[in-house]
């Protein structure tokens, strides 16, 4: 795709608006931005293909357009590589990236389950008389609400249907992510869809329509994280990123059901972006599982101090043996308030997948999917009174406590010291056929309430009994 330089009032007024957005909050933004499209619906294929750079990073257009204009863009950027490595040949980042898009461009593989047939056309069934599972592959085109493939690269894939969809999930992920590690982040994203969108039915529960299925949007959010140690323990990307994420939330939450329910998974720094994006009412979303964190900000004692909307509920995942959360490097850890549910991470079933360390949350499996798939359903969770000496103990010697004494003060200090020293960062203006990103402003607080929380809290024996599947 090509940008057509068609100079009509509409592109002119787009472009108008592209540029007063930056300077709105979030929600007059995106208010603004489903105004315009909303009087012109007959143009929107237009004006995607005159400016698909503005289009399809814009919160608040409407979102089926926003994925045709990213694929569009993505083919662009894939056949700018593709000439350049027929003509001269690539160096090896470039290579990588054309490997990336590629992927991005395919299809992804889900699995899905549907009754066992015979060779007479009838489904096999059990000694119960229930039929079996068969598991099949389908291909699904992959969604994109927003792609950027210079630098590290940024994405916003989505998984399901925005609109029609009854939990709405977002996926924050850590240090050290970019879209070339898109492979990676899929399958995370995939474990917590499964776990949210059919909870704990085993593969015969699901075909013998004996599990309840939510429809459930998944939202991997891809961003621009610290490359660098003083990016890692200072705040500046956060703050950054945070904003951008704020917007993309509002962006999100005009176009789906008034009833639907909301869950945001951050997980290691994604933690403290998060918190940026939600504190002070910047974004609304009805729970949060704060996971692996270093902390919220050192100014974050409780969760009553990010001044959330009223009605918020919180969750917490700190595994065993987790140096990040031990470190508190960015405050305390919110496993640790008072008003945060503590999920547990080990199960009572047999079977059960045992979770340590800083990076297996979302094994499949485990307690800790379960559980995220729990808090997405709106159902009982299984919680925990575990403290951090249990969780780093060694025989009868405890180390957590005496670590975290030394890297909390060193963590506050380090950023004394270098805050304001981190890159700009951010979304460049889009400047040619590689770029395609567009200058995304810092959002400022919003107003206004949406969606009723979870129903209840606490433990729940039968909740997650079974295996999840790996698909749909």
């Amino acid at each position: 795709m090509t940008e057509a330089r068609l100079e009509n009032p509409l592109v002119q007024e787009l472009e108008e608006l592209e540029r007063r957005a930056r300077s709105l909050s979030a929600r007059d933004a995106v208010a603004e931005v489903e105004a315009f499209f909303d009087r012109h619906p007959e143009a929107h294929d237009d004006l995607a293909a005159a400016r698909p750079d503005i289009v399809g990073e814009l919160d608040g257009a409407p979102w089926q357009l926003r994925v045709r204009t990213n694929r569009a863009r993505l083919e662009r950027d894939r056949d700018v590589l593709r000439t350049r490595f027929g003509a001269d040949g690539l160096p090896d980042q470039d290579r990588l990236r054309l490997n990336t898009l590629n992927r991005m461009l395919a299809p992804r593989i889900e699995v899905i389950y549907v009754p066992e047939i015979d060779d007479a056309g009838d489904p096999v069934l059990d000694d119960d008389g229930l039929a079996l599972p068969s598991r099949q592959l389908v291909e699904i085109d992959r969604q994109f609400l927003s792609v950027g493939s210079t630098g590290d690269g940024r994405a916003v894939e989505l998984y399901g249907n925005l609109s029609t969809a009854e939990n709405v999930v977002y996926i924050v992920h850590g240090i050290g992510v970019t879209i070339d590690d898109m492979p990676t982040q899929t399958s995370i994203a995939n474990n917590i869809h499964t776990a949210i969108q059919n909870g704990g039915a085993t593969p015969q529960e699901r075909v013998n329509g004996r599990s309840t299925r939510q429809e459930t949007a998944t939202l991997l959010y891809v961003y621009d994280g610290p490359n660098t140690f003083t990016e890692t323990v200072t705040a500046e990307v956060a703050r950054r990123e945070g904003d951008l994420l704020a917007r993309c939330m509002v962006g999100v939450d005009i176009q789906i059901r008034a009833d639907a329910r909301t869950t945001a998974f951050s997980h290691s720094y994604g933690t403290r972006t998060l918190a940026e994006a939600i504190r002070d009412d910047r974004a609304n979303v009805d729970r949060v599982i704060w996971s692996g964190s270093p902390g919220l900000g050192d100014d974050i004692h409780s969760i009553e101090d990010l001044n959330l909307r009223e009605g918020t509920l919180n969750f917490g995942l700190r595994a065993p043996y987790d140096p990040v959360s031990i470190s508190e490097g960015h405050g305390r850890d919110p496993v640790d308030f008072e008003d945060v549910t503590h999920l547990a991470t080990v199960g009572d079933e047999p079977g059960d997948l045992p979770v340590k360390g800083h990076e297996s949350f979302w094994r499949y499996g485990s307690e800790t999917q379960k559980n995220i798939g729990r808090v997405g359903r709106g159902e009982p969770v299984t919680t925990t009174t575990t403290s951090l000496a249990d969780e780093t103990r060694i025989g009868p010697l405890s180390w957590g406590t005496p670590v975290r004494s030394i890297t909390r003060p060193l963590g506050r200090a380090y950023r004394a010291a270098f805050e304001g020293t981190a890159r700009a960062g951010g979304r460049p203006p889009a400047t040619g056929s590689l770029s395609v990103e567009s200058t995304r402003p810092p959002m400022a607080r919003g107003s206004g309430y949406r969606n009723p929380g979870l129903s209840s809290r606490g433990t729940d024996p039968r909740a997650g009994s079974g295996t999840v599947g790996s698909g749909l």
